[in-house]
């Protein structure tokens, strides 16, 4: 079943955890606030990096926690290696 999409937004499809987005955080979070798991993956990189926004690893783990209920497998994986590795260092 595809992630819903708010009218007139962009679309996020596909596995964009690790890919550059052009999607701006605000932008993202109305993909996820309408139940994109794919933008939840993307926002959460962001937030681990500190791209965009400032670095916050609490914020990328519920994200993630939130993309991995939905069964998003590279929200899953990413999350895992969150667990494994921490925060890196902004």
């Amino acid at each position: 079943m595809p992630a819903a999409q708010a009218p007139g937004q962009p679309s996020l499809s596909g596995n964009t955890s690790r890919q550059k987005t052009s999607l701006s955080a605000p932008q993202l979070w109305v993909l996820v606030q309408a139940g994109n798991s794919n933008a939840a993956a993307a926002l959460a990189e962001l937030y681990i990096k500190g791209d965009g926004v400032a670095q916050n690893c609490t914020q990328a783990r519920l994200l993630l926690l939130v993309a991995s209920e939905k069964g998003n497998a590279v929200a899953i994986k990413r999350l895992a290696e969150l667990d494994k590795t921490g925060c890196p260092p902004n």
